[in-house]
């Protein structure tokens, strides 16, 4: 099968404002002719961008966080005239697993030995700017406007309405604590835990 017509293949030139190109494209184009646009903001900017511009939306974060966030882009997407099942979201998270249930919490527990706390802070604190040295382990994050990532900015603090606590019956404000210890293993999206033999239980 024929990947390519030579006789069409040619370079791109291209000298804007935001970019620059002199080459052959390497990608075959897409079914629909059009760039693919896969988003990964969950801010309230991003949320309005993915309504009207997005095929694919990230998101990461908690079962109740993930979902009134899916449900704000859906709404949103219907008063920008789309179909909002156009749009397909994917949620992160992290899955540990074993040949038994033991095994699986045994796995996690390995994880958590080798990850340092400091080293935990330092990546919240370049997903968010802030500086959380300035902060004692127990004191409250305060919300910090700035170019970072908004969403894991506002996922510290209850006032921007995306973190509930563990019964999801109120808003919780991070410290650096608990920063810490919710970023120790990957992202700050579910984290199923199991075995294969849970599965053999149903």
């Amino acid at each position: 099968m024929e990947f390519s017509r030579i006789l069409k293949v040619h370079k791109v030139h291209h000298h804007g404002k935001y970019y620059r190109v002199d080459a052959i494209h390497l990608c075959e184009p897409s079914p629909q002719r059009t760039p693919l646009l896969y988003q990964a903001g969950a801010s309230a900017r991003g949320r309005a961008f993915a309504a009207k511009h997005a095929e694919c939306v990230f998101l990461a974060g908690s079962k109740p966080v993930v979902a009134s966030r899916v449900a704000d882009i859906r709404r949103q997407a219907v008063r920008c005239g789309r179909n909002p099942a156009n749009i397909l979201m994917f949620a992160g998270m992290t899955v540990i697993v074993g040949r038994t249930e033991q095994d699986a919490q045994n796995k996690c527990t390995e994880y958590r030995r080798y990850v340092n706390p400091e080293g935990a802070l330092a990546l919240l604190s370049g997903w968010t700017g802030i500086d959380f040295s300035l902060y004692a382990l127990d004191d409250p994050i305060n919300y910090v406007k700035n170019d970072a990532i908004n969403s894991a900015v506002e996922a510290l603090h209850p006032q921007c309405g995306s973190h509930l606590d563990g019964k999801g019956t109120g808003r919780v404000r991070r410290t650096r604590r608990s920063g810490s210890q919710n970023h120790r293993i990957a992202n700050p999206g579910r984290r199923p835990i199991g075995g294969m033999d849970r599965r053999n239980r149903r």
